[in-house]
């Protein structure tokens, strides 16, 4: 499967240490499926590249990995992203999150949380998870980084 990263740099094996915190998955390297996105993702920055990548679907399922796969955004997905953002995760507990990419107006929900304006399990039944499609992929140390194949940039 090729991955896409929309970045300003060419690189082959992306740095952890760069990495932003307060992230959907967390501070990892991201990448998706889809060209179109990752080429999104730089807001027409100057210099903007994709790099290409490739990994084995094979390798994760039988790779010793920590894997969380989100197979559609829902309130489980939503709390995640919400910790992550709002920095509560205090130690990384997968190696590898692959889900839906949350959006701005995800946000203005987690306002509401904050302000106690609405509960988790309201929100629940606010929310229209299966607008939430694309995927993404991160990666989170330096392990689940070795599935990565470098192909390119474009």
């Amino acid at each position: 499967m090729k991955l896409y990263h929309g970045t300003t740099s060419i690189f082959q094996i992306p740095d952890l240490q760069k990495a932003r915190h307060n992230t959907d998955f967390g501070p990892g390297f991201y990448v998706t499926d889809k060209y179109a996105l990752a080429n999104d993702w730089l807001n027409n920055k100057p210099g903007k590249r994709i790099n290409y990548y490739e990994v084995t679907l094979s390798q994760l399922t039988t790779c010793n990995l920590s894997i969380k796969i989100f197979k559609k955004a829902n309130i489980e997905w939503a709390k995640f992203i919400y910790n992550n953002r709002h920095n509560k995760v205090k130690k990384i507990q997968y190696a590898l999150v692959i889900g839906p990419i949350a959006d701005n107006g995800l946000a203005n929900w987690f306002q509401k949380i904050d302000k106690k304006e609405i509960t988790w399990d309201e929100l629940a039944t606010k929310i229209k998870f299966n607008r939430y499609k694309s995927k993404q992929f991160c990666f989170l140390n330096s392990d689940s980084l070795k599935l990565l194949k470098y192909v390119g940039c474009k």
